[in-house]
């Protein structure tokens, strides 16, 4: 897990600022979880992985900001999209029941009332990225239809 999720990570964020030094700046999105905030069962290794790169945004920010390279986390929830509905039907099928009884209880806890989609979260990470977030660098942005309100 840390392999690729950390050491991974790293490596290409090292590999992709030594070019964006030279031409002046840009941003970095470190895709994060919300299990690094709200622990669910069976994710302590995943949500550790995914807590290092948390901390690491952080220095990323302070270090590569003279550069003009701004580094932002973006966390994820419930994202209704192929693993998810994979999932979903897994349970359903596994348990005998539909699939929308196996996804009420989740969405119950989700303030907007519907899992996003993976387009929903992919576009937050495209502001971070965007002109529209160039003063924005070292900040976490939570993409979970509010099922996670720090």
């Amino acid at each position: 897990m840390f392999d690729t999720n950390v050491f991974g990570t790293m490596t290409l964020t090292q590999e992709v600022a030594a070019l964006m030094k030279p031409q002046g700046g840009g941003a970095i999105v470190m895709i994060n979880t919300q299990a690094t905030r709200k622990p669910m069962p069976g994710e302590s290794g995943y949500a550790a992985s995914k807590g290092a790169l948390a901390v690491a945004v952080k220095y990323l920010a302070r270090e590569l900001g003279p550069h003009g390279i701004r580094a932002n986390s973006i966390f994820m929830g419930w994202m209704w999209g192929a693993p998810v509905q994979g999932y979903v039907r897994h349970v359903a099928a596994e348990q005998g029941m539909s699939e929308d009884a196996v996804i009420a209880p989740v969405t119950a806890q989700i303030a907007l009332g519907r899992m996003p989609t993976d387009e929903d979260c992919a576009r937050a990470a495209l502001f971070l990225v965007s002109d529209y977030a160039r003063a924005v660098t070292g900040a976490s942005l939570d993409a979970n239809g509010g099922d996670f309100m720090p």
